[in-house]
């Protein structure tokens, strides 16, 4: 039996005596569940290939967009002379396109997911 407790005063025991480590056939059944339910969302629900899961990105850009800019040399988001360079490094997860967005919107030449 081990026993973990935290300075606030909580405890708690669990019994590792039969615990087994993983193997590569675990880990494949965990990836094969996982992808296999991704597969059913987005097979069912078209709109969960650009789904935001926070907010989406023009309810965002009045607040990102004076950065975004400074980023791009000062490019705005119609005018395709500020183009040619730059980096959107996208640390979402999931279905987000914010990064696209980002990208296209500001001209940036790179995306990094």
């Amino acid at each position: 039996m081990t026993h973990i407790s935290s300075p606030g005063g909580w405890s708690r025991s669990l019994d590792v005596s039969q615990a087994q480590p993983l193997s590569a056939d675990d880990d494949a059944a965990d990836d094969e569940l996982y992808r296999g339910h991704w597969s059913r969302v987005y097979a069912k629900d078209a709109s969960q290939h650009r789904r935001e899961w926070h907010c989406p990105t023009d309810d965002v850009l009045p607040f990102i967009s004076p950065y975004l800019q400074y980023a791009r040399g000062g490019a705005t988001t119609t005018s395709p002379e500020g183009h040619g360079g730059g980096l959107v490094v996208d640390v979402g997860c999931g279905s987000s396109s914010m990064g696209i967005d980002l990208s296209e919107r500001f001209q940036f030449d790179n995306l990094l997911l």
